[in-house]
């Protein structure tokens, strides 16, 4: 959060707008994580991340969650005001439960995500999970790809820490979302100097301490192949985004596929007890990412004018949600994006997720 306040949130009119909650003892009981943007007159209070964040969460002690359970409106109102007053709170990607906690944010929840995220439980043995969700037509095709591709080049899975690596492994990255959202003919979000800033400055180990995006990268030879980004802690692993080579010879040996079996054996050999692959559906999750977890976005308004906004918003939501539910609709907008891309007019507002999977 610290690294996406001082680049992508500094790069536009937001703020930061940190609410502490203390709890009957003085103690920190809960922390909100909002940043405070005017537009259009309109004063809005958002969780921080937007949608490079795969869920958003407060951090909370038992006394906290207790205290946001029992009144979680009232609580979002007083802390609008420890804020600086807002017009409207935007909660997005609100998971209903964590970590078998329930989440009272998401009852304040009125739009079901068209897309919801998938996590799994780790075992302690790695190669009896890998069997059990993978058949062994699947597992035997592995194998041949990835001697496929040791053929172009020994291949290696790692987890890039020096800043040379960091740097290597992120430019690779963004070459390879450039080269495949021009083929999809969407525009890349991953293109403008904020956001760069921020995969670099969050990727990055900083005093010693773990850095807050952890890379895993597969090479083949000097060249790097597949790339995923993780957000850890708390004995949890949470996808964040991925690419991988899309060079017909590279690309047909599945090097994200490889890269995400070898990415599972490290992280349960770490001993992780959780994983899930972010928001939205995708072949390579079915592999290992059975548990559906669906999100809602909120939109609580404040004040009249608030009132006014979240309507606004939650019409576009609901649009947006009943578009990507039905296949023939959301074809149709996104042949309709690429027309507009030919003729110089913008993008239809329905660009994929930042961390848009393969």
């Amino acid at each position: 959060m610290a690294s996406y306040v001082r680049s992508i949130s500094a790069a536009s009119t937001a703020a930061p707008a940190i609410v502490l909650l203390r709890g009957a003892s003085g103690k920190p009981a809960a922390i909100l994580p909002f940043e405070r943007v005017r537009r259009g007159g309109i004063v809005t209070l958002r969780t921080i991340g937007g949608k490079h964040a795969s869920f958003h969460l407060p951090l909370t002690t038992p006394e906290g969650c207790e205290t946001i359970i029992a009144d979680p409106l009232s609580l979002l109102r007083a802390a609008a005001t420890a804020a600086g007053n807002a017009d409207l709170i935007v909660l997005s990607k609100q998971p209903a439960r964590w970590e078998g906690e329930p989440n009272p944010f998401a009852r304040l929840g009125t739009i079901l995500k068209a897309s919801a995220a998938y996590q799994t439980v780790l075992p302690r043995e790695a190669e009896a999970f890998i069997i059990e969700r993978n058949s062994a037509d699947a597992r035997k095709k592995l194998r041949k790809k990835r001697q496929a591709l040791a053929k172009l080049g020994p291949v290696a899975a790692m987890r890039p820490s020096t800043p040379e690596d960091v740097e290597r492994t992120l430019l690779a990255f963004f070459d390879q979302k450039r080269r495949r959202f021009a083929v999809q003919g969407v525009a890349n979000p991953f293109t403008d100097a904020p956001t760069q800033a921020f995969l670099r400055s969050a990727c990055m180990s900083v005093d010693g301490e773990p850095p807050a995006i952890e890379l895993q990268a597969l090479s083949c030879g000097e060249r790097i192949v597949a790339v995923f980004g993780l957000a850890t802690g708390f004995s949890r692993a949470s996808g964040m985004f991925t690419s991988f080579e899309d060079e017909p010879a590279i690309a047909r040996c599945s090097p994200g596929d490889i890269l995400l079996h070898d990415m599972i054996r490290d992280l349960i050999a770490r001993g992780f007890a959780r994983f899930d692959l972010g928001v939205g559906e995708a072949r390579y999750k079915n592999a290992f990412c059975h548990d559906e977890v669906p999100l809602v976005d909120a939109y609580v308004p404040l004040t009249a004018y608030g009132w006014i906004a979240a309507a606004a918003v939650e019409t576009v939501a609901l649009t947006k949600a009943v578009v990507k539910r039905d296949p023939r609709l959301l074809n149709a907008a996104k042949q309709l994006s690429v027309a507009l891309r030919r003729f110089g007019r913008p993008l239809i507002r329905h660009a994929p997720d930042p961390r848009d999977r393969p």
